[in-house]
């Protein structure tokens, strides 16, 4: 009473078998059902191998179910490769309560709730995934392994799946290997994967997180040169994002050329205002860049620019760039009073109590200082990652304890805490520089 149809797509000439797609099965009286479901899944599948712009995202991919189910996730991967993070959950949310068992919906969604930092949500996401694990191919099980390492601080996990995928597909899954290596702080393997890239597929080509990731690690790996000029290729089809130019100015730094830093920081200032990147940022970052390339003159006009455009904002605005411009100007007394201020108005974020340890550490009140890191070593939830910790270190350094604070940020490390440019550049570090039991914690190690 049943009728089931396997296929296969062959290729006519080689006889090559170029693709297996699930059975098709269904009631034999309702035959003409099930061959119209056999007809819209075959079309599918011949649509996304003959369409190049398809093929080597979908080629290891669970097939879309439908026509319909194929053309959503097509958009959803467009509009989630341009960044759109929260445009793209809302695409996927129609398809993802019509189409439950099609789990790439969830899957991008979930990591586009983690590129807004929204892991809690992410997370619930990618649970709807877990009761098709055992469906899944090797392709799709190892990017849920992947995703849910790094959300969850398990870096073996996420190095362990990037590479197995690295291995079976470089030009695609070598942005997966390369960022979780650089999380790991190996820096040439991370690099190695991150070149395998193909930036000419249909998301490599329109997505920056990967131009981001390799530009940061030729920095931290002393490559300016090349630095720049992944930084300069990626302008060219990101024209005047603020995180690319960022990436030009580091290297621009790096290779000492401060006369054409301070040129790009005036194209900067004129450039239309990029939502989440208000240019005393950009200053206060710039100015990091210099004072750890050994530039502190130029730190301290860049610096002084940044406090600059900051106190012609108004206060009530931006005013957790406003505390991190303090606390990178070294001002530690106003770094304390707007991170206080934060604090009172959302007591449960641990950045904001970590950046208050650090200043009410070095403006030598002790007590206040060890209360926080005390908090912080309570805290106890989910997706912290190592965070908590790896301020607890920054106090303790500040503190002038520079055998606890390595123990400490060795353990954040161990904790999920994510090797990055913090490491080359932030100033609660500055008391470590010269302690050879650091040196040897961030120096890279593959």
């Amino acid at each position: 009473g049943q009728v089931r149809f396997d296929v296969e797509l062959v290729d006519a000439e080689t006889g090559d078998m170029l693709r297996a797609l699930d059975p098709v099965s269904g009631p034999a009286d309702s035959l003409e059902n099930v061959v119209g479901t056999l007809a819209e899944q075959v079309t599918v599948a011949v649509v996304a191998h003959l369409d190049p712009e398809s093929a080597l995202w979908l080629a290891q991919s669970a097939m879309p179910t439908s026509l319909d189910v194929f053309r959503g996730y097509m958009t959803l991967v467009d509009v989630f490769c341009q960044s759109r993070y929260q445009d793209a959950i809302d695409v996927a949310q129609p398809y993802m309560r019509t189409a439950p068992d099609y789990w790439r919906f969830a899957y991008l969604v979930s990591a586009a709730y983690g590129y807004l930092g929204r892991d809690r949500e992410g997370d619930s996401v990618a649970a709807l995934m877990e009761p098709f694990l055992d469906q899944m191919n090797n392709f799709d099980r190892l990017s849920f392994e992947w995703i849910h390492g790094l959300r969850h601080g398990d870096l073996d996990e996420a190095t362990r799946a990037g590479e197995q995928l690295y291995r079976l597909l470089p030009e695609i899954y070598g942005y997966y290997a390369g960022r979780a290596a650089k999380f790991a702080n190996r820096l040439n393997d991370a690099l190695e994967r991150l070149l395998a890239n193909d930036i000419d597929t249909r998301c490599y080509r329109n997505w920056v997180p990967p131009w981001i990731q390799t530009a940061e690690v030729h920095h931290l790996l002393g490559r300016y040169d090349e630095e720049l000029a992944v930084a300069r290729h990626g302008l060219e089809r990101f024209p005047n994002r603020m995180v690319v130019l960022d990436a030009e100015l580091r290297a621009l730094v790096g290779l000492g050329r401060l006369g054409a830093v301070d040129s790009l920081l005036g194209v900067i200032a004129n450039l239309p205002v990029e939502e989440g990147y208000p240019l005393g940022r950009q200053l206060a970052l710039t100015a990091l860049e210099l004072k750890a390339h050994g530039h502190h003159t130029e730190y301290q006009a860049a610096v002084d620019r940044a406090l600059a455009w900051f106190a012609l904002q108004p206060a009530s605005e931006i005013r957790y760039d406003r505390g991190r411009a303090f606390f990178y100007a070294e001002q530690w007394s106003d770094a304390d009073t707007l991170f206080a201020a934060l604090i009172a108005d959302a007591p449960d974020n641990f950045d904001y109590r970590g950046f208050r340890g650090v200043a009410l550490a070095q403006l030598a009140r002790d007590e206040e200082a060890m209360e926080i890191a005390v908090w912080l070593e309570e805290l106890d939830r989910p997706f912290l990652r190592g965070s908590n910790t790896r301020w607890r270190a920054a106090i303790a350094a500040a503190l002038g304890d520079r055998d606890r604070a390595v123990r400490l940020l060795q353990q954040a490390i161990g904790e999920g805490f994510w090797h990055g440019i913090w490491q080359h550049r932030d100033p609660e570090w500055d008391p470590l520089r010269d302690y050879p039991p650091f040196q040897v914690l961030i120096r890279p190690k593959g």
